[in-house]
C-alpha cells in the first residue's frame, strides 16, 4: 500500500505525481526526480507503484490519490 501523505509530502512530489498522472511524464521521468530527492522512503513507494502496478494503473491510482486530497482540479 503507497503511503501517499510521504509521496505528496511537499510540492516537487506534488508537482511530478501531477505530471505523471496526466500523462506529462512517463514512468522512467518520474522515478528518476523522486531518485534525486533526498527522501528515499517517497522514491521507494512511487517505484514500487510502478513496478507493482504498471503504468496505466499507477497514473489512475494516482489521479485517485490527487482527487481525495483535493489537489487537483
Amino acid at each position: 500500500m503507497t503511503k501517499w501523505d510521504k509521496v505528496l509530502s511537499n510540492p516537487v512530489n506534488t508537482g511530478a505525481i501531477l505530471m505523471f498522472a496526466f500523462g506529462k511524464l512517463n514512468c522512467e521521468n518520474v522515478q528518476k526526480v523522486f531518485r534525486a530527492l533526498p527522501d528515499r522512503e517517497a522514491a521507494g513507494q512511487v517505484r514500487g507503484l510502478i513496478r507493482n502496478h504498471g503504468t496505466q494503473l499507477a497514473r489512475r491510482i494516482s489521479r485517485k490519490a490527487l482527487r481525495r486530497r483535493n489537489l487537483m482540479d
